[in-house]
């Protein structure tokens, strides 16, 4: 208790000094409790504003480090300008005495070469080519090669100092945007556009010859007729793809194809460097296919059902008969085409197949053929 009662003396006195004594006490007092205040209130500020910069800090790394990159602003607002992806576009018009046609091209370099699709020369004999742009200038052009496995084909027009889309691998995804540019029906309607979206990609069609055709791009978008060799475009105008065909039924509805671009790049390049497209690899036969719906329907077997073997093939000589099948090929059983051309496709001229074939006496063997060159023809007949 003595240390109380000194306290309370101290801060009771009652003589003058004293009172002088406590009042610059109080006042220092209350001097250093506003400093002390001050103090703490400009502490929790920092502490305030530093976490906030952390975060900002921990926020931005995180947008770098997990999240894909978004372009910028000037890039969006070219997102969807394909103008100049429209200038490089021409129309095609194919014809003879007696029949005509109607088409579309892409101009891949300044010098006047123009892609398009093959098939737009099928069953025009002695064809003549004018080549048309929006402007309204018409061009005569000349036939280059083509390739009608792919339906890509080359043709050139006598002009320097065009505006042509580059050849570049541009990727694409299902799902991305993608625009359609052609001349559908005739010269009134030169360079429409009509937009979608990428389908679905490595899709095969059955062609006029019954079989699969090439991988190609699968599309919603509008491919209507004398858009055939016309360029299917990504949202900021690089080519991705040129149109081929489309499903026509009253069944179907936006179902539409093009050559990929990384087929156009190399069917183009071959075409003007050496006149045609490369040799591909081939069994050598002809055939049919028995997939697996249709073997359960007939109480067969799936598999490829030789209709013949062509006397250059690896099988000729080896005892196959048409109607024998092959169950499977490198091991992988035969459930419907896809699976066959992909396993072809993927090797060279002069590779060897592990074969199991299927006969009519209803036994089965393996044999080994080498596979040979399929040469590259062309629906025009100039």
């Amino acid at each position: 208790m003595k240390f109380n009662s000194q306290y309370i003396d101290v801060y009771s006195h009652s003589s003058h000094q004293n009172n002088r004594k406590t009042k610059s006490r109080g006042r220092l007092k209350s001097v250093l409790c506003f400093l002390l205040c001050i103090a703490i209130f400009l502490s929790l500020v920092s502490m305030y504003c530093l976490g906030v910069y952390v975060e900002q800090d921990k926020y931005e790394n995180s947008i770098d480090t997990d999240q894909p990159y978004l372009p910028s602003s000037s890039n969006k607002n070219d997102e969807f300008d394909i103008s100049d992806a429209i200038e490089t576009v021409v129309g095609i018009y194919v014809y003879n005495d007696n029949t005509d046609c109607y088409a579309s091209g892409v101009i891949i370099s300044q010098d006047g070469y123009i892609a398009t699709a093959d098939h737009i020369f099928k069953n025009i004999y002695s064809a003549k080519i004018v080549v048309y742009d929006l402007e309204g200038r018409y061009y005569n052009a000349a036939f280059v090669g083509g390739d009608s496995k792919s339906d890509i084909a080359v043709i050139k027009i006598e002009k320097q100092g065009l505006k042509y889309s580059n050849l570049t691998l541009s990727p694409i995804n299902t799902g991305d945007k993608v625009f359609c540019v052609g001349c559908p029906m005739d010269t009134s309607l030169a360079m429409s556009v009509t937009s979608g979206i990428i389908s679905g990609k490595d899709r095969r069609f059955t062609t006029d010859n019954g079989h699969k055709s090439i991988k190609m791009l699968q599309t919603d978008a509008s491919i209507n007729p004398g858009c055939s060799g016309g360029g299917l475009f990504n949202s900021v105008g690089q080519l991705v793809g040129i149109n081929s065909s489309k499903v026509v039924d009253e069944y179907y509805e936006g179902v539409g194809f093009a050559v990929p671009i990384e087929t156009v790049v190399e069917v183009v390049n071959d075409i003007i460097e050496q006149g045609s497209a490369k040799t591909r690899t081939s069994l050598g036969i002809n055939y049919d296919c028995i997939d697996y719906t249709s073997a359960i329907k007939n109480g067969t077997h799936c598999g490829i059902l030789i209709k013949s073997v062509n006397v250059n093939s690896g099988l000729y000589g080896l005892g196959v008969k048409p109607h024998d099948i092959i169950l499977s090929i490198n091991g992988n059983k035969i459930y419907n085409e896809n699976i066959f051309l992909n396993e072809i496709e993927g090797l060279n001229i002069d590779d060897t197949v592990e074969l199991v074939i299927y006969t009519n006496d209803f036994s089965q063997y393996e044999i080994t053929s080498k596979l040979t060159e399929e040469k590259p023809t062309t629906n025009y007949n100039g």
